[in-house]
């Protein structure tokens, strides 16, 4: 079954995988960046300059302007780690900001240094002296500038950093509440169905018990049923859903048990749709249902007792309906555990997506109508014509 808790888990996982990643710029992508701001820089003194007068495009003078940007390749990884370090944030910018100004004036003073020594390479007639020990407050100002964008981009990055490592937190939560949303489906599911197979066990021994004295030949006929039948259950891995078929052999096999003791008083009527054999249902529904038809709905008649079970697909649901001619469910409508553990299950396994009610019919005994989501593991359906199996 594809339970909306399979549903979350699969969608968190996704989510979970789809997790974009971010952080600071590499190298390459410092490299990458600071290049295209030079060269866009560059562009608007050039395109500045050729407005107030002639000013031919030189290679040489691009390069020697890129020199006061290539240096935060360097320096920007060292930015963005005293950003972290001293976040500038609503919390921390007070006391962020005083060291970050200090920061800021030595590392824009090693950045000028960076672009004068550059510039002395590429220009090998300018001082030295005067290209190490000159300060250019023109210069100055630009590094100081550059430093508070590069802070500033920095503390944007990190701000996605900490929010995306806040989804994948919380992806990681939803999808461990999901596993243990559906974990504990499952145990509740298993500790109904413990809780039934008993009581339909402990139903027949007695049954076979109150025999035993009376009719031993019937008796130990209904025993080897009774084996049959828990050997096939046993033998059964547990599955929260079955094929309406398997369903349909499991409660002929327990019909089997009941034959031997009511003999001919017992008939039973068994009409399933073919496109309804493949559909999937929870296992044991049908058994506990017919079970109560026959302990209390056939408990008063006299005569023979009749039930049907039929099955058929209405748009995207599969209806079921257990009929029998007994005297009627009583007024509080308590039928017993079988019916208990089957409403439990159905509300667990198909919240607000079936219908289960109980009426007693006017010509006498009563109807069960169960309404479930129409499911099946494979697309198609098989048979061709609607099975009867009478007893």
């Amino acid at each position: 079954m594809q339970s909306s808790e399979d549903t979350i888990v699969a969608d968190v996982e996704t989510l979970s995988r789809r997790q974009s990643g971010v952080r600071y710029p590499g190298w390459l992508a410092l490299f990458c960046i600071w290049t295209l701001i030079g060269v866009l820089a560059f562009a608007r003194h050039y395109l500045d300059t050729s407005a107030a007068g002639s000013h031919e495009f030189s290679l040489k003078e691009l390069v020697e302007w890129l020199t006061c940007f290539y240096p935060w390749v360097l320096f920007a990884p060292v930015v963005f780690e005293m950003e972290r370090r001293f976040p500038l944030n609503r919390q921390q910018w007070k006391r962020s900001v005083p060291v970050l100004f200090v920061f800021a004036l030595a590392v824009s003073f090693a950045v000028m240094k960076c672009t004068q020594i550059l510039c002395l390479i590429l220009n090998r007639k300018a001082d030295l002296h005067a290209v190490l020990y000159t300060l250019s407050p023109g210069e100055w100002a630009l590094a100081f500038f550059l430093f508070w964008n590069v802070a500033a981009a920095g503390a944007i990055i990190r701000t996605f950093i900490h929010l995306e490592r806040q989804q994948r937190v919380a992806a990681e939560l939803a999808l461990e509440n999901a596993k243990l949303e559906t974990s504990l489906k499952n145990a509740e599911l298993e500790a109904l169905r413990l809780r039934l197979k008993p009581h339909f066990l402990f139903n027949t021994l007695e049954n076979i018990s109150a025999l035993a004295e009376d009719n031993p030949k019937l008796a130990r006929r209904m025993l080897a049923r009774l084996g049959e039948l828990l050997r096939a259950a046993v033998r059964r891995d547990y599955q929260a859903e079955i094929r309406l078929d398997a369903e349909i052999a499991l409660m002929n096999a327990y019909l089997d048990v009941e034959r031997v003791r009511f003999g001919e008083r017992l008939h039973v009527d068994v009409e399933v749709a073919p496109e309804t054999e493949t559909a999937l249902v929870p296992s044991l529904l049908l058994q506990p249902l017919v079970e109560n038809a026959i302990q209390h709905g056939l408990r008063n008649v006299s005569g023979a007792g009749w039930i049907e079970v039929t099955s058929r697909k209405s748009s995207e649901y599969l209806v079921l309906t257990i009929k029998d001619n007994g005297s009627g469910p009583p007024d509080e409508m308590a039928l017993g555990i079988g019916l208990g553990s089957t409403r439990e299950r159905l509300m667990r396994m198909y919240p607000q997506e079936h219908r289960l009610f109980i009426e007693k019919l006017q010509n006498g005994g009563t109807l069960v109508y169960i309404q479930l989501p129409f499911r099946t593991r494979n697309a198609s359906s098989n048979g061709s014509a609607a099975h009867s199996y009478r007893g």
